[in-house]
């Protein structure tokens, strides 16, 4: 067993005899991205990375090869050369919506590239294998010591004096080489058992929408007579059923309407599109206000609600059922509450196909919302009976029951996954382990 030594460093703890901890000032110079907005992208041309691409990983340190680019045009203005990335460079973002997301960068593996808006670009002062560097960036105890530096509170600022003290782990070159080979290797394994499992998530999932569309529209019994629809995307229904605007099922309401300042620390919670996640109602980036909220702007249990409008059009129609933790809460004005007699069986048309077409017919270039008047217009199949409702509402949930439990038991390995992964990197790049 080889020699160790204490770093005098809490997060690092004990590393071997002949590493070091310089600080990243100490191997890296720095300069600043490019001074340009979201206004200047284009669909082809010079390509940039700023840290909106950084931030939509999972990990930092992961290679441009990994990261979505965006392109500037060949002759604008803003392009210099102290902002053009070489391989071996990291792009750090420069700033984060929230902090797990400080110390975020890409490790540069091609010659092309620009650091975009918000970025810090950071040159190697002596050619060396950066590889492993992207791993010492990736793992969470090295970010750890650049959250607690930083400030902010809705954005935080990740600056070049936070990163230059930041500690580094320098072992000697040939053990760097063999690390980042290393872990090259077994993180492709690891990453391969992730991407199996969310495979097998998106199926199950395509499974269960099929289940919910079936059962929506063409209801339990396959004997049943059917007739047309006249929607094309609905297709059949069974004889006996109609076609009804959601306007007559329930109401409809848009939320509340508040200002920054009147945003508290504890007062009123006001659920947003943060608080919808895979079909649930969770708490997610609260928000609390001091004010008066109307009766009407009331949250009840059964109440459906759903994102009406949202800077990311995918978001738009995501919706969940209010239970009773969040009764009496209220809603922002982003959100639609949908209050209906019939939300145990509506919920569920909500949250199939049909509702899918309709909210995309409804976006456009111009218009990014579901207003309550296309909500409201909305056809959707119906049963003839109430008893009908409740039986296809049963059904849906018991399939839908065994696929959410297969579902989290993949999330659960996934994230073991992932725990491992990150476990490995550390104990990689700390010298825990000999490689």
């Amino acid at each position: 067993m080889r020699a160790m030594k204490d770093s005098g460093i809490e997060w690092i703890g004990e590393i071997p005899q002949e590493w070091k901890t310089p600080p990243l000032r100490s191997k890296y110079s720095f300069s600043k991205g490019l001074s340009i907005t979201k206004a200047d992208l284009v669909d082809d041309g010079v390509s940039v990375i700023s840290y909106g691409q950084i931030h939509s990983k999972d990990n930092t340190g992961v290679s441009v090869r990994d990261t979505l680019i965006r392109h500037l045009p060949t002759d604008h203005s803003s392009l210099t050369e102290t902002s053009k990335a070489h391989v071996g460079d990291f792009i750090f973002a420069d700033t984060s919506e929230d902090l797990q997301g400080c110390g975020n960068c890409v490790f540069v593996d091609r010659d092309d590239i620009y650091a975009g808006y918000h970025t810090l670009l950071l040159r190697p002062k002596e050619i060396g294998p950066g590889r492993y560097y992207a791993y010492l960036f990736a793992a969470e105890a090295w970010r750890a010591q650049i959250r607690a530096k930083v400030s902010g509170v809705k954005l935080y600022s990740i600056t070049q004096d936070i990163l230059k003290s930041a500690a580094l782990i320098e072992p000697p070159v040939e053990e760097r080489v063999r690390i980042a080979d290393y872990l090259d290797a077994k993180c492709a394994e690891i990453d391969a058992l992730i991407a199996a499992k969310e495979k097998t998530n998106e199926l199950l999932k395509e499974r269960r929408q099929s289940i919910i569309y079936e059962a929506v529209t063409k209801g339990l019994d396959p004997t049943v007579p059917m007739k047309d629809s006249g929607v094309e995307w609905i297709g059949e229904i069974p004889v006996g059923w109609e076609l009804k605007r959601l306007k007559y099922l329930g109401s409809m309401q848009i939320g509340l309407t508040y200002s920054p300042e009147e945003i508290v620390a504890d007062g009123a919670l006001v659920l947003r599109s943060s608080n919808i996640q895979d079909g649930k109602i969770v708490h997610a980036d609260d928000v609390f206000v001091e004010k008066e909220i109307p009766e009407k702007l009331k949250m009840e249990k059964g109440d459906i609600l759903i994102c009406s409008r949202n800077g990311s059009r995918s978001l738009i129609g995501k919706n969940a059922v209010i239970t009773e933790e969040f009764s009496g809460q209220t809603f922002g004005a982003f959100m639609t509450i949908f209050r209906g007699r019939l939300n145990f069986y509506i919920k569920y048309l909500l949250n199939s196909s049909v509702f899918d077409y309709y909210v995309g017919s409804f976006l456009t270039s111009t218009i990014n919302q579901l207003t309550t008047s296309n909500l409201g217009n909305i056809h959707v199949p119906v049963p003839s009976t109430e008893e009908e409702m409740w039986k296809i509402a049963e059904y849906i949930e018991t399939e839908c029951r065994t696929i959410d439990s297969i579902i989290a038991m993949n999330n659960e390995r996934i994230q073991k996954l992932k725990e491992y992964r990150q476990s490995l990197i550390y104990e990689a790049v700390t010298g825990k382990i000999e490689v």
